[in-house]
């Protein structure tokens, strides 16, 4: 299965648009491409590209993902967990987590409302009788404090919301390095409704990010993370993994590679490829994508979150297990090839507006110019009459 590769429309009057199959997006992100006239969202959804379709692209360039009329980075606002498929009731295990930015958007957006006072003890999920929330990366914790410089603002801020932050946990070995730190030694008895890892890949040099010459290791790392995290995944949870969609990274094929070494029908159930969602990055502040080792971020607006989910069609248990979940996908639209014209025609609007703004604002400019130079004239020809009388 090809992820992202560019689907061909027959039909008039079209245009090559990107892979929509199993494509779906947040409510949040189509309104504000299409009734909020977002560049960045349109962008995110459309997955617009020069060799894809150059005329949006030389029209209406996209803008940084800050300029999303929704970007709360310096706001107190939260996105709802339901609006993003989430309740504050799920176990939660991220994996790899950069500078654990995500884990901070997730962990306000299920705990703040339980921890406003940010100075009682909180110690342990368990003792507290509270969801399981486990924020890790792959590096020792000083390492961390080295590269990204506001990260121990962010450890603190997930303790006080009761999340267990672990350093050195082996995404491929999730079970035997949560079961070495202290207060999870008894994880192993735990399953999560979900395991999150955005945009996996191998151990590299500082500030490189999945590069082509690392695709076979890369891809054998996805698929021995999906083979390991599924025995830590409840009936009715997912794991999601986000990732680029452009070349070199569409070539991964991350819906076969994932599910390339898990054993089929193990207890009378398999997993299956679920869907992809754009991801927003807007709906989860502060988070930032961060290159391996290194604190500059990078362009994710082609990413998709990837979801794989126990298949349930078979088991009347299973049915019900997912239904008490209480999250619908009624946040969630598949994105067709109507909605891509549409946020293609607002994108084209926005270039012929932005275009007619800059023709007014440099006409304006060389008219002041002009205006400038004709009293320069008149000046200096007043001066050379002055001189003269003088003389």
């Amino acid at each position: 299965m090809k992820e992202e590769t560019t689907t061909t429309i027959s039909s008039p009057g079209t245009f090559p648009m990107r892979d929509l199959n199993n494509l779906y997006a947040l409510q949040s992100t189509l309104e504000c491409a299409l009734e909020g006239k977002c560049v960045p969202c349109c962008y995110k959804i459309a997955n617009f590209d020069v060799a894809q379709d150059l005329e949006v692209v030389r029209k209406c360039p996209n803008q940084r993902p800050e300029m999303c009329p929704r970007d709360f980075s310096k706001s107190e606002q939260i996105s709802k967990p339901e609006d993003v498929g989430y309740d504050a009731d799920m176990n939660c295990l991220l994996l790899g987590d950069g500078d654990f930015s995500f884990s901070l958007a997730l962990a306000r957006m299920l705990r703040r409302d339980k921890f406003d006072d940010k100075k009682s003890n909180h110690s342990t999920c368990m003792e507290d009788n509270l969801p399981l929330f486990i924020a890790t990366s792959y590096e020792k914790e000083s390492t961390l404090l080295n590269v990204y410089p506001d990260i121990k603002g962010t450890i603190d801020e997930l303790k006080s919301l009761g999340v267990k932050v672990c350093f050195q946990v082996d995404a491929t070995n999730i079970a035997q390095s949560l079961s070495e730190k202290k207060g999870l030694e008894k994880t192993r008895l735990r399953l999560f409704q979900r395991i999150i890892w955005n945009f996996p890949c191998t151990a590299i040099n500082n500030g490189q990010d999945g590069q082509n010459q690392d695709m076979e290791k890369n891809k054998e790392l996805v698929s021995r993370f999906v083979c390991d995290a599924a025995t830590l995944l409840a009936s009715d949870g997912e794991i999601h993994m986000a990732h680029k969609t452009k070349p070199p990274y569409n070539q991964w094929n991350i819906c076969d590679i994932a599910l390339s070494n898990l054993p089929v029908g193990v207890d009378d159930r398999y997993m299956k490829y679920k869907y992809r969602v754009v991801l927003d990055r807007s709906c989860f502040p502060p988070y930032r994508p961060r290159k391996a080792l290194d604190k500059k971020s990078f362009s994710c607006h082609d990413a998709c979150i990837y979801v794989f989910c126990w298949n349930v069609a078979d088991n009347d248990d299973l049915k019900l297990k997912t239904q008490d979940r209480k999250i619908s996908d009624k946040e969630i639209m598949e994105v067709n090839e109507d909605i891509i014209q549409r946020i293609r025609r607002v994108a084209l609007n926005l270039g012929g507006n932005r275009a007619l703004k800059y023709k007014r604002k440099r006409a304006k400019a060389l008219n002041h110019c002009d205006s400038r130079q004709m009293k320069n004239k008149n000046v200096n020809k007043l001066s050379c009459i002055n001189i003269k009388d003088k003389r």
